[in-house]
């Protein structure tokens, strides 16, 4: 028998066949554990998140509901800023179930803000602009091992004070994560990449994620 684990990395594979390389990242747990399976850490996942650039929200969307998947949205009460992001829920922040496994799409606009850079919504109502040198694509497209930890702890500083939901395996899953950064190429992205919640630039001091 498939178990779940192995239906999200099927799922993923047919799913690259026809996604642009270019408008899309897959994030979340399937991306974290593509990396720390070189550590033999792994878990169960429980959903396929994915940032999707606008322009390919249909081809996704014909594709999942023509093999039996229900749209709905991930927004939900445990969320910061819930009220407000319901009003954009059943456009932007997608969800598509069938037999318990879970698409989570967040629609956004992949630009080009400066030379090297793109900027793109990472989670709803925040923002990031970060070297496109460290978006990378293998067996799909992801961050690379230093953008990724940075971005989780960035998330994990800011919202993931605020949200309880899941915590433990969000600090576990950095603690395997961070021990294949390169600390120093880390500090380097951190400094070049650029955080907003809405139109708020965020800094994260250095000291903070050491």
């Amino acid at each position: 028998m498939i178990d779940n684990n192995q239906k999200y990395h099927l799922l993923i594979k047919d799913l690259t066949t026809f996604l642009n390389p270019s408008k899309y990242i897959v994030v979340g747990s399937v991306a974290t554990l593509a990396t720390t399976k070189k550590l033999g850490y792994s878990r169960e996942i429980h959903d396929l998140d994915i940032i999707l650039d606008q322009s390919q929200l249909k081809t996704l969307e014909d594709y999942l509901e023509k093999n039996g998947y229900t749209k709905s949205t991930f927004i939900n009460k445990r969320m910061p800023f819930y009220k407000s992001l319901m009003n954009e829920s059943s456009k932007r922040y997608l969800r598509f179930e069938r037999n318990q496994i879970f698409v989570d799409i967040l629609i956004t606009e992949f630009t080009q803000r400066r030379k090297g850079f793109t900027r793109f919504e990472l989670y709803p109502n925040i923002f990031a602009v970060v070297p496109e040198r460290n978006i990378i694509n293998e067996e799909f497209t992801t961050l690379d091992t230093n953008l990724k930890y940075v971005i989780m702890r960035f998330l994990n500083e800011t919202l993931g004070r605020f949200v309880t939901y899941k915590k433990g395996q969000r600090l576990e899953d950095l603690r395997h994560l961070e021990q294949l950064v390169d600390k120093s190429s880390f500090k380097g992205i951190l400094k070049e990449s650029r955080f907003y919640i809405g139109p708020i630039p965020v800094k994260i001091p250095l000291f903070l994620v050491k």
